[in-house]
């Protein structure tokens, strides 16, 4: 009999293993804001960030992280639930900006982070320092020689690789551009931007990332204003990733090791 148990409990243990060691399923996301998925509930808006219905633009519905107005912080994250980042995934949006003033500034960008729904942040990324995180950043200004229209990539505290000029691509405002997102799983992300007017494109740019705090990632835009002004609207999203969902298999492990155990005691 104390084989047996322990030939259960190992088992199970056995099984705790694999589930754990593959907890997740792939989720597709496929957004349209602009269109059927305007003013969706799945989204969790912060800050300035609202659903807008411009009729100045076509098309007037979009996702609006900040107006042009001056000062202007606004962050939307889909709440439905949390990826693992970790693994291996792809993901692409598209955004525009319009309505400059001043010069337009100062960005928008995308972030997988740990700190929740709530949190509220710059395109950079700064906001979420106290978290892990990645922020895929579109900076529409120049802080310093950097230049006005340029990707950067930041990522737990410290921007890595160098800035990508995005100004050959077309100009800041008004055009509408795809941001392209891939993972491979191993710490190498490629991000392609591309000016949906003209086809212009960057070409994978390739990053160094460490992703290994980020097994329960929200995901998520933000973007900010400062004197310079701009829209930054947000029109659709696509991506795949591996959804943590450790499911009612490691409930059934863990009924085998206690009963095995129970097993144990009354022998």
């Amino acid at each position: 009999m104390a084989n047996v148990r322990l030939r259960i409990a190992t088992l199970a243990l056995g099984f705790i293993a694999v589930v754990l060691a593959n907890p997740a399923a792939a989720i597709v996301y496929d957004y349209d804001f602009t269109s059927s998925d305007w003013s969706t509930s799945d989204i969790t808006l912060v800050g300035s960030a609202a659903w807008a219905n411009d009729g100045a633009l076509t098309p007037p519905t979009r996702l609006r992280l900040t107006p042009a107005a001056g000062g202007q912080v606004g962050d939307a994250w889909l709440n439905t639930n949390t990826v693992d980042a970790r693994a291996a995934w792809s993901a692409a949006f598209t955004y525009q900006i319009t309505f400059e003033g001043g010069g337009g500034a100062d960005g928008l960008g995308f972030h997988l982070q740990n700190l929740g729904t709530s949190a509220h942040t710059y395109f950079n990324g700064a906001g979420l320092l106290s978290g892990s995180y990645l922020s895929v950043g579109i900076d529409t200004w120049d802080n310093g020689g950097e230049g006005s229209f340029h990707l950067q990539v930041s990522n737990n505290g410290s921007q890595t690789g160098g800035n990508v000029d995005l100004s050959g691509l077309g100009g800041v405002a008004d055009d509408i551009y795809q941001v392209i997102m891939n993972y491979d799983g191993t710490g190498s992300l490629a991000v392609n931007v591309i000016n949906t007017a003209n086809s212009n494109q960057t070409g994978n740019q390739n990053f160094a990332v460490d992703m290994a705090s980020l097994d329960a990632a929200y995901l998520g835009w933000s973007a900010n204003t400062g004197g310079a002004v701009e829209n930054h609207d947000i029109h659709t999203f696509t991506g795949s990733f591996i959804v943590p969902e450790p499911g009612t298999g490691v409930l059934l492990a863990s009924g085998l090791v206690g009963l095995a155990l129970r097993r144990q005691k009354k022998a």
